[in-house]
């Protein structure tokens, strides 16, 4: 009987300690989240058009340009450009700014034109874009493009450009979310610039008044271009400099370059110039939009300490669009 006791004594033992070993506390912690993605959203917030001034100051062809919204969004993703009245050598700029309204950073990755019509061997046209941080565009920024159109007076074929003939253009630019592996476009070089005599009052571009074309390399170690000026005072000294704002324009501005035009008020300016700097510069008031390029009489600047001295508007030419130079020495 005793042994019995004793038997049983240790079992409930033994089960007491296993019991200890299943016995425990807890807490649960939990995790909960959201994620949303952002939105790739861009549009054309401006477009204007710029004529090359025409022959003997005639008004001849015209160039239109209108905004459209094809999906009713409130942006507008389309420009519609129209042009009547066209001949040969006719040339225009449709200077457009295209506004990241999304909230990730955009690549411009393809751009494509294809030109249809019996006159499209004739037609010719091209895009040139560059701003800080091309091809990519941040939220919130709005940079400037140019579309540029021409009309030849010949075909590859050495065919004259008919008469009472079209075309049409249909062109894109894709864009893509700016981490994305595919290989952004690179910048188009040279790039123009046309240069216009414009009414101080109201800083319109003068209709058949002087004018200026420069091309230039938007990026590189110097800044290379090259200047043709027309219809300017005739055997006067000009400075073509890079004017920044506030007046009197050297935060810090530069002088690109010099000369002196002809009997018939033509000038040819070329050349390649340490700027040691991007353009614009970040003591400019416009930066980072773009650096404002000026034509001015040279007895109106001071050089040495890249600042106007005088101010003579009617006498100057300037930029039809900010431009911008990646220096890429510094």
């Amino acid at each position: 009987m005793r042994q019995g006791i004793g038997i049983f004594a240790v079992l409930i033992l033994v089960l007491g300690i296993s019991g200890v070993a299943y016995a425990h506390w807890s807490e649960t912690l939990y995790i909960n989240g959201t994620v949303e993605t952002g939105e790739l959203d861009l549009e054309f917030s401006s477009a204007t058009c710029n004529e090359s001034p025409e022959a003997g100051g005639k008004d001849v062809g015209h160039c239109e340009v209108e905004l459209i919204d094809t999906d009713d969004d409130g942006d507008d993703d389309k420009v519609q450009i129209t042009i009547t009245n066209g001949y040969p050598c006719y040339a225009c700029d449709i200077v457009v700014e295209i506004h990241n309204n999304g909230t990730v950073p955009a690549n411009l990755v393809k751009l494509d034109f294809d030109v249809t019509g019996p006159l499209a061997p004739w037609v010719e046209v091209s895009f040139s874009g560059s701003w800080p941080g091309f091809p990519q565009i941040d939220p919130g920024q709005t940079v400037t493009g140019v579309i540029s159109i021409h009309i030849a007076q010949e075909d590859a074929q050495g065919n004259l450009c008919p008469e009472s003939s079209s075309a049409t253009i249909a062109g894109y630019a894709e864009f893509w979310n700016w981490n994305e592996s595919s290989p952004p476009i690179p910048p188009p070089s040279p790039l123009p610039l046309y240069l216009y005599s414009k009414d101080p009052s109201t800083w319109e571009i003068v209709e058949n008044g002087p004018w200026a074309i420069m091309v230039y390399d938007p990026q590189g170690p110097t800044f290379d271009y090259a200047l043709d000026g027309h219809g300017l005072k005739p055997n006067t000294d000009y400075s073509l400099i890079y004017y920044a704002d506030p007046w009197p324009g050297n935060h810090p501005g530069a002088l690109i370059g010099n000369g002196t035009t002809d009997g018939s008020g033509e000038l040819h300016l070329a050349g390649s110039v340490e700027l040691n700097m991007d353009l614009p510069d970040p003591a400019d008031a416009n930066y980072p939009t773009g650096a404002k390029i000026m034509l001015v009489l040279s007895s109106d600047y001071d050089a040495s300490q890249t600042k106007m001295v005088a101010w003579n508007p009617t006498e100057y030419l300037f930029e039809g669009h900010l431009i911008t130079y990646d220096d890429t020495d510094v």
